[in-house]
């Protein structure tokens, strides 16, 4: 019995037992091709699985079912089977396509805010920033339950659209939702503290008010510092909770202390910019070597050895270069207009 199989692998899929739900939606679907509910079942299945190109497959069929009016739309709502399949576009970074989808639904479920935050996601991917403003917008109209997601998401493209002012706004909101117990105990490292720091320092770089960028990158440092204390020791958390690994972790730090060092060489403190790009020079990346690759027939000097970069590319490891040289030739001038009883308040101007 159809109807049977179905409640059985409903119960596998709540069981997280996909494999054994898929073998018995596929016996169905032998049996009834163009059964929406099966079909529905199949691509949930297929996406939970890894398989969303597959599983978008399933999704059209019942979407060309549906337009020749094979199937009963009150089983499965075709808003939910195009919200789906958006959804999926968007996961495999379709985003045309994945934003010619969700505004379907849209269109047929105006009243739900996720749809209306993925729209405004999917704009935002294609470059269409007014678009998406309006769309964040209005799910926040709407009562979009993740607020800290649409504030971070809205603060960004307000940022890539020029307007630093107002997405530090957004970010000011993001961050007053973080101040409660719960969101402290599912972030034991901080992370979307560290994340908003930053974002609303490049913010004030943008604006050029680099003593305030300078101070909150700060903030930002000293919980890098703490989390990879926590993750190197993981006497305060459980592995279970750690959500970033300490490479990544290194890799936040190296971009925070650069972006430190752009601020201060800005300000004209060029000892302390010297400092951190050295730092940034020296801890750019990481030669490892396991003992497991040791073969007992070479020496130590011949094995292979595997190289962490923590610095994102080699041009911003040439930009690194380049500020130290500067900051050099700026500390040197400064100190040769000491000596020389002419010194004044130097302004650089590197823009």
């Amino acid at each position: 019995d159809i109807n049977y199989s179905l409640v059985v692998s409903t119960c596998h899929i709540r069981l997280k037992q996909f494999d054994q739900a898929i073998e018995i939606i596929q016996q169905v679907l032998e049996k009834s091709p163009n059964n929406e509910k099966a079909l529905f079942q199949y691509s949930f299945c297929l996406r939970e699985v890894g398989s969303r190109r597959n599983a978008i497959e399933e999704l059209t069929k019942i979407i060309t079912y549906s337009d020749k009016g094979l199937i009963n739309p009150l089983v499965i709502p075709i808003h939910r089977v195009y919200e789906t399949r958006g959804t999926l576009l968007h996961e495999i970074q379709a985003h045309k396509l994945a934003l010619a989808d969700i505004g379907k639904a849209v269109s047929l479920n105006p009243e739900r805010p996720e749809n209306l935050y993925l729209r405004a996601d999917c704009h935002a991917k294609l470059g269409n920033y007014e678009q998406a403003i309006n769309d964040y917008n209005y799910a926040e109209s709407k009562s979009f339950p993740d607020l800290y997601t649409l504030y971070t998401s809205r603060g960004m493209v307000h940022r890539l659209r020029g307007r630093s002012d107002e997405a530090i706004i957004d970010f000011d909101k993001a961050l007053g939702l973080l101040d409660s117990k719960e969101s402290i105990n599912n972030d034991p490292l901080q992370m979307n503290r560290i994340r908003i720091y930053t974002m609303q320092s490049l913010c004030m770089i943008d604006q050029k008010l680099y003593d305030d960028a300078y101070d909150t990158l700060q903030l930002a440092k000293e919980l890098i510092d703490n989390a990879m204390n926590i993750v190197s020791t993981n006497d305060e958390i459980t592995n279970n909770q750690l959500t970033i690994d300490l490479t990544s972790l290194k890799k936040l730090d190296w971009l925070l202390s650069y972006h430190i060092a752009l601020t201060t060489y800005m300000i004209g403190n060029y000892i302390e910019t010297i400092e951190l790009l050295t730092y940034c020079i020296d801890n750019a990346y990481d030669n490892i070597t396991s003992d497991s690759e040791v073969d007992s027939n070479k020496s130590r000097d011949t094995i292979i050895v595997n190289r962490i970069s923590y610095c994102p590319d080699s041009y911003t490891f040439g930009i690194v270069t380049y500020f130290l040289a500067l900051s050099n030739y700026r500390t040197n001038q400064i100190e040769l207009l000491k000596q020389s009883n002419v010194y004044y308040d130097m302004t650089f101007d590197t823009t």
